[in-house]
């Protein structure tokens, strides 16, 4: 049986800070000090599915440090990052995504997400409204650069309308600028 909880970094421990960068697998990431990824996501909630003996089967994190400015205003908006499961082709990403998308929705929480286009189908079948190609209208900071994302779409997990039609209504003329705290 799996089980669903939420922790902040202060409250992970040791070997699951090892499981989760082990299947982030983000390079440069792999030798990250528990003091050290404490500190980088401490603000941050990471949503866990684990089994009867908690180990953990998915993970997801909302950063909750995120904002995103358009038009001069800035909206601060938690984004969905990090979704992995340790073992494929289980369902136990599905479970933990149906578990946090409802935890977001009591809380009032607004969530956003990114994907990759190769990426539609596992949020589709979670019926997360995916903004397509809209990721392409964001720019992301790098050094005193401004990128384009490498994800195409927006996942408005958990949006109000008026910010969905916001970021629906992005194009090359009106971009949104990620900004990161």
């Amino acid at each position: 049986m799996a089980h669903y909880q939420i922790k902040p970094a202060a409250d992970l421990q040791a070997p699951e800070i090892e499981t989760i960068l082990k299947h982030w697998a983000i390079a440069g990431w792999e030798d990250l000090g528990e003091k050290e990824f404490k500190a980088n996501f401490a603000f941050s909630e990471f949503h866990l599915l684990t089994d009867e003996n908690f180990k953990i089967l998915a993970v997801a994190r909302l950063n909750f440090a995120f904002k995103i400015k358009v038009a001069d205003q800035v909206y601060e908006i938690a984004e969905l990052v990090g979704l992995v499961a340790m073992q494929k082709r289980c369902g136990y990403g599905r479970k933990l995504m149906q578990e946090l998308i409802t935890n977001v929705k009591t809380r009032k929480v607004e969530v956003i997400g990114f994907c990759v286009k190769e990426n539609r189908p596992f949020y589709q079948q979670l019926q997360i409204p995916i903004l397509r190609n809209q990721a392409k209208q964001l720019r992301e900071p790098a050094g005193e650069q401004w990128l384009v994302p490498e994800d195409d779409d927006l996942l408005a997990v958990n949006l109000s309308a008026s910010h969905t039609f916001l970021f629906k209504s992005l194009n090359f003329k009106k971009l949104g600028f990620l900004l990161f705290s």
